[in-house]
């Protein structure tokens, strides 16, 4: 295998991405030369059948045939192949270009610039500083040209890495434009076999994943799915067709290694034990999983990309399903719950509200004119230990509320978030990148905020969090997003909002009941820790954030004419209505499909 690194700043320098547009024109030479070739041949082999008849005749037609949908397909790859490439140069030379700028004024400042994008200060920007200051002022200039070093920097080696994930967009476009054709990347020689490369470190950036699946023949990839499954099925940056596939082929091993265990914590611990419990739950996590991601090929298709069961992956299970196909969809959404949320009970509700959110984006976009082609994949993740409140004794109930009313929890879950949406991107069949909207609903909003600032950036464009006790963030620039690109929902009545009510919560006794009686569950001194700048690590109420954008969540009539039901309480955000569609669902669906300007605002 190839091995993909992030490329130096030389190396981008040596880039010429118009021989793309080069291998673009050739590419569209042969296939405008072949198809005029093949309709000649065509007349000719047609006017045969009046002077060339009998067996010998019908079997030159017959090969022809074959030759002509052989033909075809070559046409046809030659035309997506070259709009691929043509496509991957302007990609690729953006990037590019946003390098060397960003090389060039940071020279044209004075700062040294690394070949791998490390900016750092100068001697001569110390000289400057001394020459036209006294000293102390100097040393305070010099620290303000340190820290905007280390801004660069970041910004710097950011730009490099999105140039990494683009050439592997443009690998995996061209490779699947070629995919049928012989003698290709992916595609071993007739009459071998080829050696599988070396998969990479399961802890790889999602784009090395996919250089190394784009590397395999297709013999190779289906012996991974079908013979070593837990190879790829949780792998961010492999295509979701093969995670599923792989991850459906693991359920009956799975089953029978947590039954295994159950039998064996039944006779060692006891059916009263947290061990049998623990395992028992699990297997229904696995029921819940195979019932919610339907029979293979059902309609809109079922991923899985996500399943996490046995003990020891964390202190719950984890799946992730997508409805419709992330691989080749215009826009994404992936949703992110939060409080008391488990597989067993939550992964089949919602898959549900996931299909209602995509049916509702697909509608708008069918009413929009020049966007109805345009399709939408949605995916419900509990990739993470969401915090439960559910001990009936006093420990539990302190452990849990510890878990809900802190960070530790949502900044776990944000590293294998912010993971997936990158993965997300690197496995994308289109040449260009897909519109992504992170969705996040409750303690699951501010795991969402966390991953959107995770080192290394993120491809996601929008946000919807709804019923958040806060995002970590004062601004969309926190969050990695342009103005006006973050959204929030509340209801009038949504009891999350007393999360901002610290004096009340100080005050509280030492247990307050129930979960959502917020900061439920919460000894005084946790509840009082909030009352600092950044409440808690939770940030400021992103409902009374300015920078965010407000949108309606009550009752609503759009501008179609459109009667729309308003959501209550912290739960109703994505389900369906009484009578109808919600305001909270019709909003985020506008989001996730691009047309921020359906959605209503408060």
């Amino acid at each position: 295998m190839t091995e993909l690194n992030v490329p130096t700043i030389s190396r981008v320098r040596s880039w010429n991405p118009d021989a793309l547009i080069q291998v673009a024109t050739e590419w569209e030479t042969a296939q405008s030369t072949l198809t005029q070739r093949m309709r000649i041949n065509a007349r000719t082999i047609d006017e045969s059948q009046t002077y060339f008849s009998g067996h010998a005749g019908n079997a030159m037609r017959n090969r022809y045939n074959a030759i002509d949908s052989d033909t075809a397909k070559l046409i046809r790859a030659l035309d997506t192949g070259a709009t691929a490439a043509r496509t991957a140069a302007s990609d690729l030379s953006s990037h590019r270009d946003v390098i060397l700028g960003k090389v060039s004024d940071a020279a044209a400042a004075k700062y040294m610039i690394a070949d791998d994008g490390t900016v750092t200060a100068t001697k001569q920007q110390w000289t400057t500083l001394l020459a036209s200051s006294n000293p102390a002022a100097a040393r305070l200039g010099f620290a303000a040209l340190t820290r905007d070093a280390q801004n660069r920097t970041t910004a710097l080696k950011q730009a490099l890495a999105d140039l990494a994930t683009a050439d592997v967009r443009a690998e995996t476009a061209i490779i699947e434009a070629l995919k049928d054709l012989p003698g290709t990347p992916g595609t071993a020689p007739a009459g071998t076999t080829g050696q599988t490369p070396t998969s990479p470190a399961f802890d790889a950036r999602p784009d090395q994943n996919r250089h190394w699946w784009n590397q395999l023949t297709p013999d190779q990839q289906r012996a991974i799915v079908a013979d070593n499954p837990s190879l790829i099925g949780n792998r961010d940056g492999i295509p979701a067709a093969a995670r599923d596939q792989a991850n459906r082929n693991r359920i009956p091993e799975l089953r029978t290694q947590l039954e295994s265990a159950q039998t064996t914590a039944a006779a060692t611990y006891g059916k009263d034990s947290e061990q049998y419990t623990d395992i028992t739950n699990r297997i229904k996590d696995l029921d819940a999983v195979e019932h919610a991601i339907g029979e293979p090929g059902s309609t809109p298709p079922r991923k899985l990309m996500v399943l996490d069961v046995m003990p020891g992956g964390g202190r719950q299970s984890r799946a992730a399903i997508a409805v419709g196909d992330p691989d080749t969809a215009d826009h994404i959404s992936v949703t992110t719950p939060g409080l008391n949320t488990t597989v067993r009970e939550s992964i089949g509700s919602m898959g549900q509200e996931a299909q209602n959110m995509r049916d509702e984006a697909q509608n708008q976009l069918r009413q929009t004119p020049g966007r109805e082609q345009e399709t939408v994949s949605t995916i419900a993740w509990i990739g993470y230990d969401a915090p439960q409140i559910r001990s009936e004794d006093l420990p539990g109930k302190i452990e849990g509320g510890i878990d809900v009313g802190t960070t530790e929890r949502a900044q776990e879950g944000a590293v294998a978030l912010a993971r997936f949406y990158n993965g997300l991107e690197a496995a994308h069949n289109g040449g260009e990148p897909p519109h992504i909207t992170a969705v996040g609903h409750s303690y699951g909003s501010l795991t969402t905020g966390l991953a959107l600032q995770q080192p290394g950036g993120h491809p996601v464009t929008d946000m919807v969090v709804y019923g958040s006790p806060g995002i970590a963030a004062d601004s969309p620039g926190d969050l990695g997003l342009a103005t006006g690109h973050a959204y929030v929902m509340r209801t009038d009545d949504d009891p999350i909002e007393r999360t901002h009510d610290w004096s009340t919560a100080a005050q509280a006794g030492p247990l307050l009941p129930g979960p959502l009686k917020v900061p439920g569950m919460l000894l005084p001194g946790i509840a009082a820790g909030y009352a600092g700048t950044d409440h808690g690590g939770f940030g400021p109420d992103p409902a009374e954030v300015k920078a965010f954008t407000r949108l309606e969540a009550g009752p609503a009539i759009t501008d179609d004419g459109r009667s729309l039901e308003g959501a209550s309480g912290h739960s109703d955000y994505p389900r369906p209505g009484e009578t109808g569609i919600r305001t909270t669902v019709y909003n985020t669906a506008a989001i996730i499909a691009g047309l921020a300007g359906n959605a209503v605002r408060e």
